[in-house]
């Protein structure tokens, strides 16, 4: 869902067409509000996506939602900038917040699972992803490394 809202919506026709809608000020929180009912009461999974789908083209859209105070709180730009390590740990993170809890979903399944894998993304960010990125400006073309700069051997 979310490749079909960005195919769409990078028409400049269909984007006017779906814009009313989706960049609606209230789609965000209502598709937020909605994703967490379907959490909870064990939606379709097909709906539940779609959801997730609308929900970030709704944000993506419209940079004044209802919900982007608190896209620009600390600790959401925080989990945005370990969103990639979320991204591939979550699975992970929530098989093991259901063996732990002892069934598949709720909100509590969500809410184990959200600070599992922010735990997990974090230390990845940090003792992977980082070091690695420090390293990038390294390989640009026609950008010279940094010199490595070493003090002077002591003198006896």
């Amino acid at each position: 869902f979310g490749v079909l809202f960005a195919v769409l919506l990078h028409n400049r026709r269909i984007f006017d067409r779906l814009y009313p809608v989706i960049g609606n000020r209230l789609m965000a929180p209502a598709a937020a509000g909605l994703l967490l009912a379907c959490l909870q009461f064990d939606a379709d999974l097909l709906l539940i996506r779609f959801l997730m789908a609308l929900l970030v083209a709704s944000v993506c859209v419209r940079a004044d939602t209802v919900l982007h105070p608190v896209l620009n709180w600390r600790p959401a730009v925080f989990m945005g900038a370990i969103s990639y390590g979320m991204y591939l740990m979550h699975m992970l993170a929530a098989n093991l917040a259901r063996i732990l809890l002892g069934h598949q979903s709720g909100l509590d399944v969500f809410a184990v699972t959200l600070l599992v894998v922010t735990i997990m993304a974090f230390l990845s960010y940090r003792f992977f992803e980082a070091p690695i990125l420090r390293l990038k400006g390294r390989f640009q073309p026609g950008k010279a490394p940094e010199p490595v700069v070493r003090p002077a051997a002591p003198t006896v």
